[in-house]
């Protein structure tokens, strides 16, 4: 999912080129905000249920049941810092962290199992 103000070839490259795209395989995020103290992100869950209740959309089967939406702050260690059971969460980034990044999880009831649709931000490297 690229963020850009206009749907042109120059406007989505140029958007991609400042990092301003995340990745997805059913979850849609309606703001990611960065600044150099606070990494805030939220969700579409409307946008997210009618892009999961797609056919051509699969999500990952877990054996384990879970229902909602978490999400989970990493930093540069690859490790996860912080992490919100919900659909947004604010954090204020961590003394010494060189950067931040987001994975969002939605997980759907199937019965004995779950089914799991994510999203990941790009990395966002601080001063």
């Amino acid at each position: 999912m690229v963020q850009s103000d206009k749907l042109t070839p120059d406007a989505i490259t140029n958007a991609m080129a400042a990092g301003n795209f995340y990745a997805s395989s059913g979850v849609i995020l309606s703001n990611v905000n960065i600044s150099n103290e606070q990494y805030e992100v939220a969700v579409d869950t409307t946008a997210t249920y009618k892009e999961t209740e797609s056919p051509f959309i699969i999500g990952y089967k877990n054996d384990k049941r879970a229902d909602g939406y978490s999400i989970e702050f990493i930093s540069d260690r690859g490790e996860v810092f912080k992490t919100v059971a919900g659909t947004s969460a604010a954090i204020e980034v961590p003394e010494g962290v060189r950067y931040v990044r987001c994975k969002i999880t939605f997980s759907r009831d199937r019965g004995s199992s779950s089914e799991q649709f994510f999203a990941w931000t790009q990395p966002v490297f601080l001063n």
